[in-house]
This record gives C-alpha cells, structure tokens and sequence, in this order.
C-alpha cells in the first residue's frame, strides 16, 4: 500500500520557494511596469502558463469579450504568475507520482 502524503520536506520547500519566487517576479514586473508577459518570467512559468490561458483565460475572453479588464490592473501579473507557478508544481507533483504508481507495479 502506498502513502499518498509526500514526507519529503525538501520537495515542500522547493515548490514553496519556487511559487514564492514567481509570485515576486510578478509584483516586480507590476511595481516596474514590465506586465507585457514577454519577459523572461513568461519563459520560467512554462507549462503552466500556457494551461491557464487555453483553459481559463481564452474561454473567459470568449465569454465576456475583454477578459483583460476583468484582472484587477494593479496586480494582474503578481495574480497570474503565482496561478502558472502553482499549475507547474501540481503537474509536476502529478508527473512524479504517475511515476512512482508505475515504477511500484512494475516490481510487483
């Protein structure tokens, strides 16, 4: 039987720091005017970035029309950068545990 609870602080730590970064990279763009999200946060927030916008920004602009409006301007990229963070650590908390499901049948 296997524990579905992670006992590995590290790996806590590291999403912890890694969502915590990209949530200051993104209040850093806001602060200094850089929200474009052609920068280089665009490149380190990969998958998930792109996941939230086919699956929740693309059908709320087809919904309401201008979905830009609807993010709060102040904290539009600070919002987004902490959701693609997220998004990243849950893929790959999904990835490693496909893996480790696999790697246990397997031996069986």
């Amino acid at each position: 039987m296997m524990s579905w609870a992670c006992t590995r602080p590290a790996a806590w730590t590291l999403a912890a720091v890694y969502v915590g970064l990209m949530m200051v990279f993104g209040l850093v763009s806001d602060i200094t005017g850089d929200a474009d999200r052609n920068s280089w946060v665009l490149y380190v927030s990969l998958p998930g970035s792109v996941l939230l916008y086919v699956f929740v920004a693309m059908p709320l602009t087809a919904a309401f029309g201008h979905f830009d409006k609807v993010i709060a301007e102040p904290f539009g990229s600070l919002i987004w950068s902490t959701l693609d963070a997220v998004v990243n650590v849950l893929l790959v908390w999904g990835a490693v545990s496909f893996c480790r499901v696999g790697r246990a049948e397997w031996r069986r």
